[in-house]
């Protein structure tokens, strides 16, 4: 997954660029800039969510690995 370090959310960056690749049916962000970014306990303090598709699961993977690339957070430690 894609787990930012705890902090104050300062930008996002890729975002857009990442739901444009191929077999990228879903990316679900529910921090926005300036919102606090907790320490990862369980899922429900997750940031960010992905869902790929591929006709493999090694294909869906290669897609996810290309959007961990591209998908950026700059968050400020507190």
């Amino acid at each position: 997954g894609i787990f930012p370090p705890p902090g104050r959310l300062k930008a996002m960056h890729g975002v857009e660029a990442a739901r444009q690749i191929k077999g990228v049916e879903q990316i679900l962000i529910t921090k926005r800039p300036g919102e606090l970014i907790e320490p990862l306990i369980d899922n429900g303090k997750r940031v960010c969510w992905i869902i790929t598709v591929g006709k493999s699961k090694l294909e869906a993977q290669n897609i996810f690995a290309q959007v961990k690339e591209t998908i950026r957070f700059e968050v400020t430690p507190i």
